[in-house]
């Protein structure tokens, strides 16, 4: 049975309902900050949301390989459970 619990337990972390809930809960300390349009779709274009728990960037980049072809890249943070954080008990601390 705790082998079970512990199986439902990581997959309730990876369940989108569960990570709305945790960052709903604490948007009043949630920021977002811009760089370039609003739009974040032009070159060079670049958006952060910065929560207690969150970070989300967002960067909209001329191509390389492709010249003058925008495309995005961005990555998603979780500050409490993510890098082994829950395992070391930083969790926690934020």
């Amino acid at each position: 049975m705790e082998r079970y619990q512990a199986i439902r337990k990581r997959f309730r972390e990876y369940d989108g309902c569960y990570y709305l809930t945790k960052y709903t809960s604490k948007l009043a300390s949630t920021y977002i900050a811009y760089s370039g349009t609003t739009s974040v779709a032009s070159q060079n274009d670049y958006m952060r949301i910065d929560g207690l728990s969150v970070g989300i960037e967002f960067s909209y980049q001329g191509g390389v390989i492709i010249r003058n072809t925008p495309h995005s890249h961005s990555v998603w943070r979780d500050y409490t459970s993510d890098y082994g954080v829950t395992n070391v008990g930083l969790g926690a601390s934020f």
